[in-house]
C-alpha cells in the first residue's frame, strides 16, 4: 500500500509502521550505495581530470550532505515525531486530553519536517543536474549513479507524498480536534 488513498481511515500507527519499514528502511539501504556511486563516478573518468573540480566537488559535497541530512531527518521522525503521533492517537482512542508540549504543537514539528522535505527535493534536483552533466560527457561511471539516483527519487517521492499528504494532515486534524 503505497498510495495515500489506501490509508484513509487506517490507524496512524499502521501508517507510521509502513513508512518506517517500507520507506525509511529502503532509503537507509539505498544511501550508502548511492553515495558510493556518485563519489566513484566523480573521481573517475575525464571529469576528475578537468582543470576545474567544480562539478566533481559539487557532486561529492552534495551527495554527502544529502546522505547526512536524510539520515538525520529519518532519525528525527522516528525518535521524536512518530512517537508523539502514536501517543496522540492512543490518547484520542482512550478519550484522554492531548498533552501540552513545551515546543508548541506537533503541527510545529510537522512544518519543520515538511521544510526538510523541500530541501531534500531541491538537493535531488541539483544532484540530477550534476549527474546528468557527467552522463552527458559520456562517462560510463555515471550510469550507475544515475540509476541509483532514480531509485532514491522514486522512493522519496512516494515516501514524502504519504507523509505530506496523508500522515501529517491527519495528525494535524487529530491534534486540533483534541
Amino acid at each position: 500500500m503505497s498510495d495515500p488513498d489506501d490509508w484513509r481511515g487506517r490507524p496512524l500507527a499502521d501508517l507510521v509502521q509502513h513508512i518506517i519499514t517500507t520507506h525509511h528502511e529502503t532509503v537507509r539501504a539505498q544511501l550508502p550505495a548511492f553515495e558510493a556511486a556518485v563519489l566513484g563516478a566523480s573521481r573517475g573518468g575525464r571529469l576528475a581530470h578537468l582543470q576545474t573540480a567544480g562539478p566533481r566537488k559539487s557532486a561529492e559535497r552534495l551527495v554527502q550532505q544529502f546522505r547526512t541530512e536524510t539520515e538525520n531527518h529519518l532519525r528525527k521522525e522516528e525518535a521524536v515525531l512518530f512517537p508523539l503521533i502514536l501517543d496522540l492517537e492512543a490518547r484520542a482512542r482512550a478519550g484522554t486530553p492531548a498533552p501540552r508540549y513545551s515546543f508548541g504543537s506537533i503541527g510545529d514539528l510537522i512544518q519543520i519536517m515538511e521544510a526538510e522535505h523541500e530541501v531534500t527535493h531541491h538537493q535531488l534536483e541539483r544532484l540530477t543536474e550534476l549527474i546528468d552533466r557527467g552522463c552527458a560527457e559520456e562517462l560510463p561511471t555515471w550510469t550507475d549513479a544515475r540509476q541509483r539516483l532514480a531509485e532514491v527519487i522514486a522512493d522519496m517521492a512516494v515516501h514524502t507524498r504519504i507523509e505530506d499528504d496523508m500522515l501529517f494532515p491527519r495528525t494535524i486534524r487529530l491534534e486540533s480536534d483534541r
